[in-house]
């Protein structure tokens, strides 16, 4: 915590700009998930830390305001060696090369306020492979910041993003971001849906299509956890069970009826079987205890709630209603209450 005391008296509604210079060496979350690393010449960030209370995991490379309700927007400027690209979320605005320290500055903005955890950096000896999908509003440009050689196996494991990224925008609305990145990372514990810049681990882009769920449940979070943010770790089913619930979504209007039942069920049936066990109890989605933040049963049993919200209200209102809250509630933090009562 910094304490700021001030030379002069101001009025409360007097705007004041304060810089902070800091340096430091980023840190991981204590359980490994989470926090910055330096890997396999890499470096890169995963913005939530599982054991760290608050989760919110920004406080790690910048000063912050860390919890899911403030919001700011962001300017990056990265200097790193000549060889390398420095990736953040946002638009690349500009690169500056120094010949004679032989370093390259790239400058990333967001110009959306966004909640600290899901800013992002990755940089390394990437290579960029992209395409542009036709949005049902405007053109998106879809990138893949990868390592040298693997071309190949990003194109065959996500042959189907555009698909996706259809039954998405025609299910819940609009894309809500200027593009859609997934930038590969050598961490093979999972992902992490940082706005516009999804760090994915290497592992996962294995030229197969085995891990989709893993993709599109990353990708769902640009509408739910990045286009509405839970208010609190408390209500992070809002985050994780709706982009769980998303994996079921795009398996149906991609593969079909049949397969959408048999993984919604094959979810379902630990929720009710080994999940009370595993969590110690049966436990409401609101309020979940900081403990079991991550745990199956947010995700899970969140997804089994709105499916079932899905089966009581039925498609057409079911869908109408939540594209109309992700519009109304854009960039904000929402509560299981807001939903609750706007519903």
């Amino acid at each position: 915590m910094i304490v700021v005391d001030l030379a002069d008296s101001f009025n409360s509604d007097e705007e004041l700009t304060i810089d902070v210079y800091y340096h430091g060496n980023p840190v991981m979350d204590p359980s490994g998930w989470g926090g910055f690393y330096f890997m396999s010449g890499y470096a890169f960030n995963l913005g939530v830390g599982f054991e760290d209370v608050p989760h919110c995991y920004g406080r790690v490379w910048f000063p912050c305001n860390d919890d899911f309700v403030y919001k700011a927007v962001y300017l990056f400027k990265i200097t790193t060696q000549i060889e390398h690209k420095a990736v953040c979320g946002g638009e690349l605005i500009n690169t500056l090369i120094n010949y004679t320290e032989e370093t390259i500055t790239y400058t990333w903005v967001i110009n959306h306020e966004i909640p600290t955890y899901l800013a992002s950096i990755a940089v390394g000896s990437y290579e960029l492979q992209s395409h542009i999908y036709e949005g049902i509003e405007e053109d998106i440009p879809v990138e893949f910041y990868i390592y040298p050689g693997d071309s190949a196996r990003t194109a065959e494991s996500f042959i189907n993003i555009d698909s996706v990224l259809s039954i998405y925008e025609h299910k819940f609305g609009p894309y809500a971001w200027n593009r859609v990145v997934y930038v590969e990372v050598p961490f093979s514990s999972g992902a992490m849906e940082h706005v516009t810049n999804i760090a994915m681990g290497r592992a996962f882009i294995d030229g197969t299509l085995d891990y989709e769920d893993l993709f599109y449940h990353e990708l769902a979070h640009m509408w739910f956890g990045d286009q509405i943010t839970c208010s609190s770790a408390e209500d992070m089913w809002i985050n994780e069970g709706w982009a769980t619930f998303c994996e079921t979504v795009y398996i149906q209007y991609l593969y079909g009826d049949q397969e959408a039942k048999a993984y919604r069920r094959a979810s379902h049936e630990p929720v009710i079987r080994y999940y009370p066990i595993q969590d110690g109890g049966f436990h409401a989605l609101y309020p979940m205890d900081q403990s079991l933040t991550y745990s199956r049963t947010v995700y899970e049993k969140g997804a089994s709630v709105a499916h079932a919200l899905r089966g009581y209200l039925g498609d057409d209102l079911f869908f109408t209603a939540i594209t109309q809250f992700l519009q109304d509630k854009s960039y904000t933090s929402i509560s299981s209450y807001d939903m609750r009562d706007y519903l």
